[in-house]
């Protein structure tokens, strides 16, 4: 099962490189979670969850990346279905499904790759008895079991996790822009026990089962100007789960869905996606802070 685990490992992996923020969950159903796979005769199972319907362009990268994975696995390869979150729960029957892949598909879609991302769409019956196991024997190899976050306020005893947090949080991009004037993860406890204080900031935890996976800072001086996020972070192994999304979509319940701002490293293109997924549009404002990093302006009506 070690080179089957491989195969597994690579699929989901490449997953999160291409679905990036839009992934939700990864699952393993069938004959590897219910004690009979042979890899001489057994297909991979598996149902990936993501919060948005996929372009025809990532549905082609993401089928590139299926078939080469499937020359790996087992004799059957690998079966998958992309399904979007809210035909999960609640469920929804017979269930749309965004891409679908086995053995029988493989020459279809090598001959017409264009032809196949057009139309492998629909709904399938068959994916209520797949998610029946997922339920009671399936395997979670990415994401949420329940595929939510909450936001808990951060009180004052939490500050030093909070700051613990936030240099774990950003080293890596401390380490890539080496912006240590303006970096959270540069910050003193100090700085974010001055903001903890400040009546227009509310710090809120992103929980996720329990489990601190982030934070988010909510500005909001109720005077009609616009409220500000400043900053979001995931913690590294949480990333790539659709965590930041949710959180920013929790806080529009709570301090309502317009009349925002933030900012953000004009260079790293997975935030520009998130934000302008979100409905932020950029203001045309850019600081150059160095030769290797800007920061871009956004606004939500």
């Amino acid at each position: 099962m070690i080179e089957t685990e491989n195969v597994i490992n690579k699929f989901v992996k490449e997953s999160q490189e291409i679905l990036k923020d839009n992934l939700t969950g990864i699952y393993l159903h069938g004959s590897a979670v219910m004690g009979c796979f042979n890899p001489e005769k057994s297909d991979l199972d598996l149902i990936v969850v993501v919060n948005e319907p996929l372009q025809d362009d990532v549905k082609r990268k993401f089928m590139n990346m299926v078939i080469e994975v499937n020359e790996a696995g087992p004799a059957k390869g690998i079966e998958m279905s992309i399904v979007t979150k809210d035909v999960c729960k609640p469920f929804v029957y017979p269930t749309p499904f965004e891409l679908h892949f086995s053995e029988m598909h493989l020459g279809w879609y090598k001959d017409d790759p264009q032809d196949y991302v057009r139309k492998m769409k629909g709904t399938d019956k068959d994916l209520a008895a797949h998610f029946t196991i997922i339920g009671k024997r399936g395997k979670l190899r990415l994401g949420d079991r329940h595929m939510s976050i909450t936001l808990k306020t951060v009180e004052r005893d939490d500050v030093e996790i909070l700051w613990k947090m936030q240099i774990e949080g950003f080293s890596g991009l401390l380490e890539k822009y080496h912006d240590y004037d303006l970096s959270p993860a540069a910050e003193g406890m100090d700085k974010v026990m001055a903001r903890f204080e400040q009546p227009w900031t509310t710090y809120f935890f992103i929980m996720a089962d329990d489990e601190k996976v982030g934070a988010i800072r909510i500005v909001d001086k109720k005077d009609g100007s616009r409220k500000r996020i400043s900053p979001i972070w995931i913690m590294s192994e949480h990333r790539n789960k659709g965590y930041a999304q949710q959180a920013i979509l929790e806080a529009e319940k709570i301090y309502g869905p317009d009349n925002w701002c933030l900012d953000t490293i004009l260079q790293e293109k997975g935030n520009l996606h998130l934000y302008e997924k979100l409905g932020y549009h950029q203001t045309g404002k850019i600081d150059k802070i160095s030769d290797c990093m800007d920061i871009v302006f956004y606004e939500k009506d």
